[in-house]
């Protein structure tokens, strides 16, 4: 059963971004703290909920999943940088999936780099 405070699960892809708070930057501009949903595509989890502020993980959180192991992967993605996160879980599988949790993660913070990059 879909919860109404969230999207729909489904499609692929980072389905809304919320700008939260501003902040200084080193180089003395501001960077956003910005929140992203990303619907999960092959795997028991269905989304994932990322909190970014600059280019740095700050919590993660899945919807759905084995609760112990994606517990585990939100922890250790979070204060570290969003290329790092990537460089640690992309590419794992889950059994005969060509995917997983962790590897969703890693998909997810590539099309947050994407685009923000665009945009």
């Amino acid at each position: 059963m879909h919860r109404p405070d969230l999207p729909e699960p489904g499609g692929n892809g980072i389905i809304y971004c919320y700008k939260e708070s501003s902040r200084s930057a080193k180089d003395g501009g501001t960077e956003a703290h910005m929140q992203y949903t990303y619907n999960t595509k092959g795997t028991c989890s269905r989304q994932i909920i990322i909190d970014v502020d600059g280019e740095t993980v700050t919590h993660v959180q899945y919807v759905g999943g084995c609760p112990g192991n994606v517990q585990g992967v939100a922890r250790l993605a979070e204060n570290r940088p969003i290329d790092e996160v990537i460089s640690l879980v992309d590419g794992i599988r889950c059994g005969f999936k060509p995917t997983s949790c962790p590897d969703q993660l890693a998909q997810a913070l590539k099309e947050i780099k994407a685009q923000r990059q665009a945009g």
